[in-house]
């Protein structure tokens, strides 16, 4: 049975979980069937993007180009491209959010006239397509360098301070807010955005106020966590396994951050749920995981 809710409700996909929407038919009638229907308003950050666009084989992300634009043909502002998690920690430290959630005209407006371009000529060079995929295959580069490098680090970590699956579980445990590392927020804070005299103490004050940035923070943190514990060892106590490492784990902090201001995040990755879950438990994040068959009920393939 879908999910239902009472009042207007804003649905963020995934990555993955949207591509199945775009190349599942049935799964895609039922989402512009049940939207106007359920008062849901439905959108895919900026972030996660490139990652739907991103592979190599033209059929398939010229398929998908299509379905995005048929999606904003049937469902209209229901259907929207949201800020990636970087706006939206932009706004956080800049005017706050009220709801500056999609993104903003003249960036959309761009994005939907190279769609167009590459599928009314069936060439995503034309469309400006390979943007996507270029920017895919130099974070995935990124992200193994940085994997590697953190990994031997962390390591060391462990070791040195005589780590235990049992005491990695306690720290879990009693993680908050507080335990964010404020190196990471001022790094992202201070370094990024150049808010060299941003008072890093009224972030963690407000969590509701901050939550791509104390999102991202977490999750990133817990990729650190997830580094530091020795893959053979995560069985070694029930709440290490939402730290299983996966290559994607950076980008998926930045999916999920992106997600932070919706009510509804639809995902099918167990390890991002796991940690999502988690986050939202301490206070971290904010809204509802679930599924894309449990979003739309059985009839979705």
């Amino acid at each position: 049975m879908a999910l239902c809710y009472g009042a207007a409700m804003h649905v963020q996909f995934d990555t993955n979980t949207f591509g199945d929407v775009l190349e599942n038919e049935g799964c895609l009638e039922l989402l512009v069937d049940m939207a106007p229907k359920l008062d849901w308003w439905v959108s895919i950050s900026l972030t996660a993007l490139p990652e739907v666009l991103g592979m190599d084989d033209e059929h398939y992300q010229l398929s998908r180009a299509r379905r995005i634009l048929e999606l904003r043909q049937r469902l209209g502002g229901r259907f929207f491209i949201a800020r990636g998690w970087e706006s939206l920690a932009f706004c956080e430290l800049s005017v706050g959010i009220d709801s500056p959630l999609h993104l903003p005209s003249p960036e959309v407006d761009e994005i939907y006239y190279y769609l167009r371009t590459a599928v009314e000529t069936q060439s995503r060079d034309a469309g400006r397509m390979f943007v996507f995929t270029k920017a895919m295959r130099e974070y995935k580069r990124n992200a193994r360098e940085m994997f590697d490098r953190n990994k031997q680090r962390l390591a060391s970590i462990w070791r040195d301070q005589k780590i235990t699956p049992r005491t990695m579980g306690s720290m879990l445990a009693k993680y908050t807010v507080a335990s964010v590392p404020d190196w990471l927020v001022s790094g992202l804070v201070r370094d990024k955005y150049g808010r060299s005299r941003y008072q890093l103490r009224s972030i963690y004050a407000r969590p509701k106020r901050f939550k791509a940035i104390l999102g991202w923070s977490s999750l990133v943190n817990m990729v650190m966590f997830a580094d530091i514990i020795p893959p053979g060892l995560i069985s070694g106590h029930p709440s290490l396994g939402m730290l299983k490492r996966h290559d994607n784990d950076w980008y998926d902090a930045g999916v999920a951050a992106s997600s932070a201001y919706c009510d509804v995040f639809v995902t099918h990755d167990k390890t991002l749920r796991q940690r999502c879950e988690f986050m939202c438990g301490k206070g971290m994040f904010h809204f509802r995981l679930t599924g894309l068959k449990e979003l739309l009920g059985p009839g979705c393939p």
